[in-house]
């Protein structure tokens, strides 16, 4: 699907969600029945090919019919793998309530405010961004796994109060009191994107018996889905402001980008540059992150 074709369903479905809401919804979850019911179909059909191959077998004993059974166990086996398919779990310097006190009583604070899950891991990277993330441990069948992310240089060029926003919006996405079929579409969108991308890396285990539907499906579910999706962010947004303030939120809004494009285009190739004349890049890179 092109750009403008997007663009032009996401337009559709917009007036289709503002005309009739219910209406809406309904062929949203028509759409997620959809992908689960192909891949539940595709594993019923090689199990029924399965069952009447061996009921062929013993009837008849014969040894062509037990090849049969055997490829089609491979086939089963090809078709299961790839539904659990390993998504890759955020990397970064994991950091323990007993090192970050201060900041795990925040993260406390506002999940049990918004009644969002506990995060399994609070990570630091060299990032300047804040997210977090469900890494779902059975694929596409869900049972997640949370992540906390936070981004050195994002957290030495903010306020706690700038930090806790953040946070705060990231947890709305996962928040248990707002939105809950908004928020479950919205980690649908997620999950379905991350197996499309995973499943693209992996063809050469089974994963092609997916790609076409998934080619067909995914960007089609994200058309239907964009509605709900920008109304989570709006929720998120909310969360945020009152966890702190509606000033608060905006400032941490206009200084992720700001300030992320002063670090990506200034801070970070002028660290880089030293390492022209080093053998080793710099040990105080982070130092003369805060610093500038």
């Amino acid at each position: 699907m092109t750009r403008a074709e997007f663009e032009i369903l996401v337009a559709k479905f917009e007036a289709e969600a503002a005309a009739n809401p219910q209406g809406y919804k309904q062929r949203v979850l028509k759409m997620v029945a959809l992908g689960y019911g192909y891949v539940l179909a595709m594993l019923l059909l090689l199990l029924a090919l399965m069952a009447f191959a061996v009921w062929i077998t013993l009837r008849s004993q014969s040894a062509a019919i037990l090849k049969i059974d055997i490829a089609l166990l491979v086939l089963i086996f090809i078709v299961a793998r790839s539904l659990w398919v390993r998504l890759e779990a955020p990397k970064g310097v994991e950091v323990t309530r007993a090192q970050a006190p201060r900041l795990f009583e925040a993260v406390d604070e506002i999940r049990r405010r918004l009644d969002a899950p506990q995060p399994n891991h609070v990570l630091i990277t060299d990032d300047f961004n804040a997210a977090a993330a469900q890494i779902p441990r059975l694929g596409l069948f869900g049972w997640p796994k949370q992540y906390l992310i936070l981004g050195l240089p994002y957290l030495l060029s903010n306020s706690p109060e700038h930090v806790r926003s953040v946070i705060a919006h990231e947890f709305g996405h996962l928040s248990r009191n707002h939105g809950k079929f908004g928020s479950w579409i919205y980690r649908t969108r997620r999950t379905w994107a991350n197996l499309q991308n995973s499943m693209e890396q992996n063809e050469g285990h089974g994963a092609w018996l997916f790609n076409a539907f998934l080619n067909w499906y995914a960007p089609r579910f994200s058309a239907y889905t964009f509605v709900l999706a920008r109304a989570d962010e709006y929720v998120a947004d909310r969360c945020a402001a009152d966890a702190t303030s509606t000033h608060i939120t905006a400032d941490a809004l206009t200084r992720t980008h700001v300030v992320g494009a002063y670090f990506e285009e200034k801070v970070w190739p002028q660290i880089l540059e030293t390492v022209k004349d080093n053998a080793e890049p710099p040990a105080d890179a982070f130092h003369r992150v805060a610093q500038l």
